[in-house]
């Protein structure tokens, strides 16, 4: 099991990974620190805010969602922190159609899908996941700004190239190019995928967005 740790990407970018199955990523901006990704639950986003806080301690004044899968930590990172709030414009419908879903045996799917019950160690541990424990409640804050087509903003005072047009397992997903830094951040490129089709009977996934987003970032 990966112990989690806080890594240096470029001047002011750090990646957090051994939380989850994916990284969060934190950037010095002019007026705040910009945290991207909060993870599956509240636990994460506390364990996140304990890691930031050896980097920097400085108050969040962003949160990006770069998806809807890894939003669900907000009140555990941010706590009574009130930071713009940036995603997607079709984020928010879709978080909201996870909690309200009626479509029959959908959380055990995702269980199953996930090995979410498999033990954390040993030969029958998960592959997917790097850590099994829960993460806790899961907490949504919605987007204070959303992104329909590509924009050139400033987030936190930090310029930010804010890509809406390639989708991976989403199709709210975000690609973030930090000009000044030379730096990329994205949810589109993991060890185990393309992501084609879900594992436990999700609907086929058309690969042509995802490898015209890898184009696109290179």
């Amino acid at each position: 099991m990966q112990k989690p740790e806080i890594l240096t990407v470029a001047d002011g970018v750090w990646t957090v990974q051994g939380l989850s199955a994916a990284n969060s990523h934190v950037i010095d901006a002019p007026d705040g620190l910009i945290v991207v990704d909060c993870g599956e639950g509240d636990d994460y986003g506390r364990e996140l805010r304990e890691l930031i806080a050896s980097v920097s301690q400085r108050p969040v004044s962003a949160l990006i969602y770069t998806h809807s899968d890894y939003c669900f930590g907000s009140e555990g990172l941010l706590e009574e922190a009130s930071p713009e709030i940036v995603a997607h414009a079709k984020l928010h419908d879709n978080v909201i159609r996870q909690f309200t879903t009626s479509y029959p045996g959908y959380y055990h799917r995702l269980l199953a899908q996930y090995g979410s019950i498999l033990p954390p160690s040993g030969p029958d541990s998960n592959p997917i996941r790097t850590r099994g424990e829960a993460k806790g409640r899961r907490s949504y804050r919605p987007p204070s700004r959303q992104f329909s087509e590509p924009e050139t903003v400033k987030i936190a005072g930090e310029p930010v190239q804010v890509e809406t047009r390639f989708d991976f397992d989403t199709d709210d997903c975000l690609i973030l190019y930090f000009p000044e830094r030379q730096t990329v951040v994205h949810n589109h490129f993991a060890g185990n995928f393309p992501n084609i089709y879900s594992i436990a009977g999700g609907g086929y996934r058309n690969p042509l967005p995802w490898l015209a987003g890898l184009e696109h970032i290179a």
